[in-house]
């Protein structure tokens, strides 16, 4: 770009800013060998390739191969990625390798399908001599349905959906849980308008400072690391830690971790912009507390549905042709953390691809994928099961009416002795006294039933019997009776 003043042209390009163009070479998905290439280096020197990365590509493996040397060589390799929404840095890798003679060693990097990856390749400045290698890169790809796997902890298992993209691959699932995330909300923000000379910018508009108030508490000692989900729109936002004694504990900004100790804290975090709209609309952001889990969990995965909910065949591994697709069930875990509440998040990352067997690379996209799960709320507490240990409630019945019952019990133990015609009277005797003291007492009342209904009597008088069981139901509460048999009961239940 030249730029040229309008009124003298003759005067030529006042300034001019150069601009490369860089066209990414194009590799082909279908070769085993997406690019090769031998390449000679002498100390500093630096060579770089820009690929063009096949859609669906998740990562590559470039494997480097020493030539002849008398010495050791080190060789630093850096790959970079150009992704919207994302930092150089967190699209990047960079390693050190030292080579000896006839070494052969791979690396393996995370990219993004469809866009162009930088590799750089460099002999490192102390390595003194020059030094031939033969590259190879190649793109392998076991890609979820779902780049982000999420778990709801109240659905026993999820399932999990995969494709490979390339090439035949060996699949090994494996996911583990390391981080648990808590969200607070804020209690207040103040906003202020900072010193009009060094906070104004040069067309007059006046910065203005707003800090969010946050409060939350440790359980016991551990790592957290604050986050908020703010973009470059900020001028800036640094947070600052105090403890319960109003001391400085930690500054930093987003994403920066720390250290802290058991006990309650108050996270001040201190925002700045132009725009009071903008730092109004900041006054209710929560804030995700990352903590460190120090034993994380691990997630098993099943062939079936079936087979997670009754723990039959796991799978170990499985090959997984080109194009082809699979499924599997990733098994909600039992065991979480103590101090995880429903609501609160488990976050981690999950893998498909095998590594070992004498394969080049890490055999799985480094990182690997994001994997999510929803703490659901606490299982009941099992009821306890009466045993012969548990203590009965205290009986406030004097010794005189126990005394009194345990006399009415024998009476009426006694009575199906008296069944029997020959003993009509002692029978009507004793069963009205037992009446006469306990009104409408249910097993006297039942044994006059079953005395009209033995086989004799029954024939000679069966109005006795009609009237015996009239009484008897007469006295039965039948509604209670149905709303019992009505209602499905737990066997177990006490």
């Amino acid at each position: 770009v030249r730029g040229i003043d309008a009124n003298s042209p003759e005067r030529g390009p006042i300034f001019c800013v150069p601009i490369t163009v860089i066209r990414p070479e194009v590799v082909s998905s279908k070769e085993p060998i997406a690019w090769s290439e031998k390449l000679a280096f002498k100390p500093g020197q630096t060579h770089r390739r820009f690929l063009a990365v096949p859609a669906g590509a998740e990562w590559a493996d470039l494997k480097m191969v020493t030539r002849e040397q008398e010495d050791g060589r080190r060789l630093v390799v850096h790959t970079v990625e150009k992704v919207p929404g994302h930092s150089y840095s967190q699209k990047q890798s960079e390693k050190y390798f030292t080579f000896r003679d006839d070494d052969e060693q791979v690396h393996s990097f995370a990219v993004t399908g469809g866009r162009t990856v930088e590799v750089c390749l460099s002999q490192y400045w102390s390595s003194i001599g020059e030094s031939e290698y033969d590259f190879e890169l190649t793109f392998h790809g076991v890609v979820p349905d779902n780049r982000q796997i999420y778990i709801d902890g109240g659905d026993p298992a999820t399932r999990v959906d995969i494709t490979s993209r390339f090439r035949n691959e060996d699949v090994a699932p494996s996911a583990s849980l390391n981080i648990w995330r808590q969200t607070v909300r804020p209690g207040d923000m103040k906003v202020t308008t900072l010193e009009s000379q060094r906070d104004r910018l040069p067309d007059e508009r006046q910065i203005l400072e707003g800090v969010i108030t946050y409060n939350f508490s440790m359980d016991s000692k551990g790592k957290v690391t604050p986050r908020f989900g703010l973009n470059d729109e900020w001028e800036s936002s640094i947070y600052a830690i105090y403890d319960n004694q109003k001391r400085l504990v930690k500054t930093g900004a987003s994403g920066t971790g720390t250290s802290l100790d058991k006990g309650s804290y108050v996270l001040k975090l201190h925002l700045r912009n132009d725009r009071r709209s903008m730092l109004d609309k900041m006054k209710n952001l929560p804030m995700h507390l990352d903590h460190a889990l120090s034993k994380s969990v691990g997630l098993s995965f099943y062939k079936t549905y079936l087979d997670a909910l009754t723990g039959g065949a796991q799978v170990s591994t499985m090959a997984l042709a080109e194009g082809e697709r699979a499924c599997m069930y990733a098994l909600t875990p039992l065991s979480l953390p103590g101090g995880a509440k429903p609501g609160d998040t488990l976050h981690g990352s999950i893998s498909f691809g095998k590594t070992g067997s004498g394969r080049h690379g890490v055999g799985k996209k480094p990182g690997g994928y994001r994997i999510v799960l929803r703490v659901p709320p606490p299982a009941n507490p099992a009821k306890p099961r009466p045993s012969a240990s548990t203590p009965k409630k205290p009986d406030k019945k004097s010794e005189a009416d126990k005394l009194k019952e345990e006399i009415r019990d024998l009476k009426i133990n006694r009575l199906p002795r008296l069944y029997a015609r020959k003993h009509d009277k002692d029978f009507e005797l004793m069963s009205a006294e037992l009446l006469k003291e306990w009104p409408n007492h249910m097993p006297v009342l039942i044994h006059q039933l079953k005395r009209a209904d033995q086989d004799g009597n029954r024939k000679s008088d069966p109005d006795a019997v009609i009237k015996a069981a009239e009484t008897v139901i007469a006295r039965i509460d039948t509604k209670r009776l149905r709303e019992h048999y009505g209602i499905f009961l737990d066997s177990e239940d006490e």
